[in-house]
């Protein structure tokens, strides 16, 4: 009798492509999207109506029972797929639920002039080559380099510059994470992006500041907006030329984070990284650094990527003093600021502060990965004096 085979688990994956619709095709978005706001702003009426009459609240299932009877009377409706009014009734049933759990604000209603347009489709989507077969449209030429299977949905969204792109969510299979043959300690910061070692080596990776380089040009385009007459024509091409400037500044960095991120799930099995309190930094006066460098944004790179690819990644408590602890002795210089970028502790040795916090979060993630620091690296030829080292500080730091 043959064995069970054993079942595959899936995951998510979501890719964004941009589409290059015709002048016809590009019509039918937006009239397409103007019914799904339509149904949007009409079952968010209903819903205030009924509240006021009855003091109770209507459901995704009673409003979607509705929405078929407004459609015999408006037959204007079949202008799109039905899917899509489905799936706007479901997007304002999400936004009360994010409502009453105070996750976000009242419902308002969608204005075509500050709402960007929207199509979400939940099946009945193909992707072949060059092209995607979405329903009610047809075959809409794309700038696609990635071979799909299944399509589970697709949403259709235009940005601020006019651009159409597609979101598409495909399963893929889920690969089991590997042993750990070769692990990394990466320290964050805001001069050098990442400060990265292995137990032998060190690498600087310095911080692009994106925002920073550009951020003359785009505060001399949103001045000249800012002078523009309302509803004007050349108030309209301001305000294009600055959402332009903000998508250049956006794409860069998330090539920049996509590449560093994917070198180290390519290089490395096992990535022990700070947890660090993201929104909390944003709050103080480094709050513009800390958005222009995209940590939180590279954090969730790395921990989906290590998903898809089988890789470990081990988070660092915040507090661990990666950057004060020092690796020869065991101490804690609690006088250590933030410009301080070297140090000597006082049994006399010298730290650079990233590096020495690098090498602090690879040894504090390999013990909480349940793995002995000596045993690791056997990939990249980690030398018996390196190993003795490690040993003998994990021996006399009671922090690692």
């Amino acid at each position: 009798m043959e064995g069970k085979a054993c079942q595959v688990e899936y995951s998510n994956k979501t890719i964004r492509i941009k589409l290059q619709p015709n002048k016809t095709q590009e019509k039918q978005f937006l009239y397409q999207a103007s019914l799904c706001r339509y149904v949007y702003n009409w079952g968010l009426a209903r819903r205030k109506e009924v509240y006021e009459q009855t003091g109770k609240g209507l459901s995704y299932n009673q409003q979607s029972g509705e929405l078929t009877s407004l459609k015999t009377v408006n037959d204007w409706l079949y202008g799109t797929y039905a899917d899509c009014l489905q799936q706007s009734l479901k997007d304002l049933d999400r936004a009360f639920k994010n409502f009453f759990e105070k996750r976000a604000n009242f419902p308002k209603f969608k204005s075509k002039h500050k709402v960007s347009p929207v199509l979400r489709y939940a099946k009945d989507c193909r992707l072949e080559r060059r092209y995607i077969k979405l329903p009610k449209i047809g075959w809409v030429k794309c700038r696609n380099t990635y071979e799909f299977g299944k399509i589970k949905s697709v949403t259709v969204k235009r940005d601020k510059t006019g651009c159409w792109y597609a979101t598409c969510v495909t399963p893929i299979p889920i690969i089991p994470p590997v042993k750990p043959k070769s692990a990394v300690g990466v320290d964050l910061g805001l001069k050098s992006f990442t400060t990265i070692t292995d137990g032998i080596t060190y690498q600087h990776q310095e911080a692009p500041q994106f925002f920073r380089k550009l951020e003359k040009e785009l505060a001399k385009a949103q001045k000249g907006l800012a002078r523009k007459q309302k509803d004007s024509n050349r108030r309209a091409k301001a305000k294009l030329k600055v959402a332009k400037l903000h998508k250049r500044i956006r794409n860069l960095r998330s090539d920049f984070l996509h590449q560093a991120s994917r070198k180290l799930v390519n290089d490395f099995d096992l990535i022990c990284i700070e947890d660090l309190n993201i929104k909390g930094l944003g709050r103080t006066r480094l709050a513009k650094s800390i958005s222009d460098a995209g940590l939180g944004e590279f954090v969730r790179q790395l921990e989906y990527k290590s998903n898809w690819y089988g890789k470990n990644i081990e988070k660092v408590d915040r507090f661990f003093p990666s950057s004060k602890l020092c690796r020869a002795c065991g101490c804690i210089n609690d006088k250590l600021s933030l410009s301080d970028r070297v140090w000597t502790c006082g049994c006399g040795a010298t730290h650079d502060r990233d590096k020495n916090a690098a090498l602090n979060i690879l040894f504090k993630g390999l013990r909480l990965f349940g793995i002995d620091s000596s045993e690791v690296n056997q990939s990249l030829s980690l030398g018996k004096t390196n190993g003795m080292l490690a040993q003998s500080v994990e021996a006399r730091i009671p922090f690692i």
